[in-house]
């Protein structure tokens, strides 16, 4: 993979794939609030920490940066705790509304009569 920067200076990752035998570039921008506190370096296997200058492997994966971020710099990014989606337990899943009662009376009449 090897950083593009385009004319609107938006960093992109370009990927090659392989498509009926011939490779082709695939090209997409890095979506991750970490590449903003790193630069990947021309060798294409290390980033650099704009806050440090510490280098750090890259294996295409934003994790370890991520990771290094919480570690040395506490608050650099905001945490993601409350914006990602967690599993819903199973009293979320039992107290869900699906339908109205009246929806629901429909459905059971409808399942009971089924072969009528």
């Amino acid at each position: 993979m090897a950083e593009v920067n385009t004319a609107d200076n938006v960093s992109l990752v370009e990927k090659r794939v392989e498509v009926n035998n011939t490779t082709e570039k695939s090209v997409r921008p890095k979506s991750s609030k970490v590449w903003e506190h790193f630069t990947l370096k021309p060798s294409k296997k290390t980033v650099s920490c704009k806050m440090c200058s510490v280098d750090l492997a890259w294996h295409g994966s934003t994790t370890s940066l991520q990771e290094h971020l919480k570690r040395k710099h506490v608050g650099a990014i905001m945490d993601e705790g409350n914006s990602r989606k967690t599993q819903p337990n199973i009293t979320d899943f039992v107290q869900r509304k699906v339908c109205t009662p009246q929806q629901a009376a429909a459905l059971t009449d409808g399942i009971l009569n089924v072969g009528n």
